[in-house]
């Protein structure tokens, strides 16, 4: 395999961004019936992503391997409205997207992404960093876990 390069996404990256949101988007709704297809809100939530990076303080990362995208990584500066944390602990590092495509899974593309938006995110000034992961999605769960990322809260839901 050649080597991984972990680079910041830039405006020519776009419609691999897309590709990947896309298969993103599709595996979400593979593991819960409540989402959306990958074509109906890929371009819709890249969008999102560049917009919320651009005002948070964040960046997109795009996982290269050779001349092939293998996954990406977003994320931005949030501010937790939870009245029951501590005020000076409400600003964090919040990780929106993680996608490896499944060819390159099992390689630790996941954790160099990880590592690339913590990095990136704790630069910015975070002292913490938040990610959310379809409960069903046990390899984002896993690699979330390989890089120190432990539970916090879980919703519980029951379909009727």
């Amino acid at each position: 395999m050649d080597e991984v390069e972990i680079l910041p996404a830039r405006a020519s990256d776009r419609d691999g961004l897309t590709e990947l949101v896309r298969e993103l988007k599709n595996y979400e709704r593979y593991l819960h019936q409540a989402r959306q297809p990958g074509d109906r809100v890929a371009d819709d939530h890249v969008d999102y992503l560049i917009h919320s990076a651009e005002e948070g303080g964040g960046a997109i990362f795009i996982a290269w391997v050779g001349d092939d995208i293998a996954g990406f990584v977003a994320g931005w500066m949030a501010v937790d409205q939870d009245p029951l944390n501590f005020p000076e602990l409400a600003s964090h590092g919040y990780i929106s997207d993680i996608y490896v495509l499944s060819r390159w899974r099992g390689k630790d593309i996941a954790q160099q992404l990880l590592g690339a938006i913590e990095n990136h995110l704790r630069a910015q000034g975070a002292r913490r960093l938040r990610i959310h992961s379809l409960a069903r999605n046990a390899a984002a769960l896993a690699a979330c876990r390989g890089c120190g990322f432990d539970p916090l809260e879980i919703v519980l839901e029951k379909p009727l």
